[in-house]
Formats: structure tokens, C-alpha cells, sequence
């Protein structure tokens, strides 16, 4: 990415299952631009898996963090956070698309320049399994999507054995490098 200061973290955790013969996963991305951006505009968080996942309903939120100095010089933060997405594809992907600030007002009614932002964005995710006990691995890629032009992009998911995510409208976003991860679970429901 262009910018300097960007640094992303995924992780999964597996959660007991809603129904018997289905294995459900929290996947939870964290995003930190530690800089003031020249453009403040709706950016995108993408999320693409492997061995055809389903989002749980009403799962997917986000949050965004903004930090920055008031005008007597102190430091000042907001927390904001929402439930949906921006864009599912079943069996393939989930994303977000998050309104950066160049200022805000703080929590004490003080107008705030934005200097450092922040946020996540998690969901839950289902799938069927066979109860045979064994042993099998899936697989994610996720990606930050910075915009900087005039045209707002649309999230695809790749899915299938090499998930990936792009947008439309690439030109007019600064794009993180995909973040992999991939974790092993077994083929037994956990209650």
C-alpha cells in the first residue's frame, strides 16, 4: 500500500455449533492506519473463503475508531459501530465499506482533526461436515481497500480453493497486500 503506517490482523475462532452436522467460525479483521490520509472517503474491507462457507444471519459488523487532537491540543477518540455489510456473496465472501473521517466531533462535543484511524469488522460463518472425525483445513484471504478517486468500487469474492477479493474501480483505491490465513478443524459438531 501506499500508505506508510497501514497494518491488518485476521482471526478465526470456532464456536459451538447452532445445528448438528455444521461447524461455525468467528472471523475478525482489525485495520490501523497510523497517519492523517489526504482523502477521507468510503473505504472497503473484503473477505474471501474457501470450502463454501455461509454467513450466519445478522453476524456481520463493523466498527471505526478515529483518534486526533482537539483544538487545545489534546488528544480525542470516537468509537462507532454498526451491524451489516456492504456486500455477501454466499459460499464465497463478506465486506464492508467504512466512512474514514477527516475530523469528528469527540465525545465531549470537541471538533477533533482525525491524525490516526482505526476499526474492525467481524462475522460468523456456517458450514456443513460429514461427522467423520477427521481431520481438514480451510482457508481465507482478506483485503483493505483505501479509495482515493472519484468512483466507489464494488467488492467480488473469488471463493472456491483460492479465495481472493478485488473491486471494481481498482484504479481509484490503494490496496493492501492479501492477508492470508488459513486454520484446521475436524469433523465433529461442537455444542
Amino acid at each position: 500500500m501506499a500508505l506508510d503506517n497501514f497494518t491488518h490482523s485476521v482471526g478465526i475462532s470456532e464456536y459451538p455449533a447452532l445445528v448438528g452436522g455444521t461447524k461455525r467460525f468467528y472471523i475478525s479483521y482489525n485495520w490501523k492506519i497510523n497517519q492523517r490520509t489526504h482523502f477521507n472517503l468510503t473505504d472497503k474491507i473484503g473477505i474471501s473463503w474457501t470450502d463454501d462457507y455461509d454467513l450466519v444471519n445478522n453476524s456481520a459488523a463493523w466498527g471505526y475508531n478515529p483518534t486526533g487532537v482537539n483544538s487545545n491540543g489534546q488528544s480525542c477518540s470516537r468509537n462507532f459501530s454498526y451491524t451489516g455489510n456492504d456486500k455477501y456473496t454466499p459460499g464465497a465472501g463478506v465486506g464492508w465499506a467504512v466512512d474514514i473521517m477527516h475530523n469528528f466531533t469527540a465525545i465531549d462535543g470537541k471538533y477533533c482533526e482525525t491524525n490516526k484511524h482505526a476499526g474492525w469488522a467481524h462475522a460468523q460463518v456456517v458450514r456443513p461436515h460429514d461427522d467423520s472425525g477427521t481431520y481438514d483445513s480451510s482457508s481465507l484471504a482478506a483485503k483493505y481497500f483505501h479509495r482515493f478517486g472519484a468512483l466507489n468500487g464494488t467488492l467480488d469474492f473469488s471463493g472456491g480453493s483460492n479465495p481472493s477479493v478485488s473491486i471494481g474501480f481498482s484504479w481509484f483505491y490503494d490496496t493492501s497486500s492479501d492477508l492470508p490465513k488459513q486454520w484446521f478443524w475436524r469433523h465433529l459438531t461442537t455444542i
